[in-house]
């Protein structure tokens, strides 16, 4: 029985890793994070932890249409996106939704957006 338990869950992530990046965002928020930041700052921000920090592993990310909202970066491993994260504008600052795939969606919660924005300014969340 566990080891069906287990190859189901090995399956789930697999498959998981094959989403595009519109069906990950259509997949739903899994975390956000409210920044002093302007939108376009909190995304070279994150884009920045993402390759800079040795925890995240062979992830790598991009900055997408800086220039429209909401600002993406998309986070990638290898072939296969990881996350997206869309930042908008919020009360004078921004606020960004991580949306995960693949493996990224079974990580124990807050764990990813935590290492992708440490430093970015966080300020205590609000209503949306």
């Amino acid at each position: 029985m566990k080891i069906k338990i287990l190859m189901a869950f090995v399956i789930a992530a697999l498959l998981g890793g094959c989403a595009t990046r519109s069906e990950i965002v259509k997949m739903g928020a899994r975390d956000r994070f409210v920044s002093s930041l302007k939108p376009l700052n909190l995304a070279m921000c994150i884009d920045r932890n993402v390759d800079e920090n040795s925890a995240l592993g062979s992830l790598r990310s991009k900055v997408i249409d800086p220039g429209t909202e909401p600002v993406e970066v998309v986070v990638m491993n290898g072939p296969t996106t990881h996350s997206v994260v869309q930042i908008s504008t919020f009360e004078g600052g921004s606020v960004a939704l991580f949306y995960y795939g693949g493996v990224a969606s079974i990580a124990p919660p807050g764990y990813v957006y935590q290492m992708m924005s440490k430093g970015c300014q966080g300020i205590a969340p609000k209503q949306m």
